[in-house]
């Protein structure tokens, strides 16, 4: 028969195996299947309408579509990658934001020639609580609407792991 410790440290593992478990599957990568189009001189939030992996249910296209939400605490490495439309004109701006009050993360870049598109990533490793999301936001100093362009498996990509 098992004593009282005995049966407390099995209990102390189970709940380390299945946290550990938790934190195995806190994964997500989303990304949106049609180009959106961002104003000059504006923040932006993308969306993202489709999920390439989301195990444990941490993004939800039909609510909050621009969320990665966290489900337990812990160090993610979160980062995101984008296209723009090609525009000689302005700076591309593209920032991870927590909870819709830090950003966690930036790169600036000045705009290409008219005829490249501009490519932009950018990832950080950053402390979540359970409960904190992080969004993509974008911005462009072009004076024209520019397109975020959809590129099969590069743009718009918004990942967590």
């Amino acid at each position: 028969m098992a004593t009282q410790l005995e049966k407390r440290n099995w209990q102390n593992i189970r709940g380390i195996l299945q946290r550990m478990n938790a934190l195995r599957d806190t994964r997500c990568r989303v990304y949106h299947n049609i180009d959106q189009s961002i104003n000059s001189d504006l923040y932006t939030t993308l969306t993202f309408n489709s999920e390439r992996f989301d195990p444990s249910g941490m993004h939800n296209p039909g609510v909050n579509p621009s969320r990665i939400t966290f489900a337990a605490a812990g160090t993610p490495l979160i980062g995101a990658g984008i296209r723009w439309q090609s525009n000689a004109n302005g700076h591309r701006f593209i920032l991870l934001w927590l909870n819709r009050t830090t950003y966690i993360a930036a790169a600036m870049q000045m705009s290409v020639v008219a005829a490249w598109y501009t490519h932009q990533n950018v990832n950080c490793i950053y402390e979540v609580a359970a409960g904190d999301f992080v969004e993509v936001r974008v911005r462009q100093t072009s004076g024209v609407a520019l397109d975020i362009k959809n590129v099969a498996s590069m743009s718009p990509e918004f990942w967590v792991k």
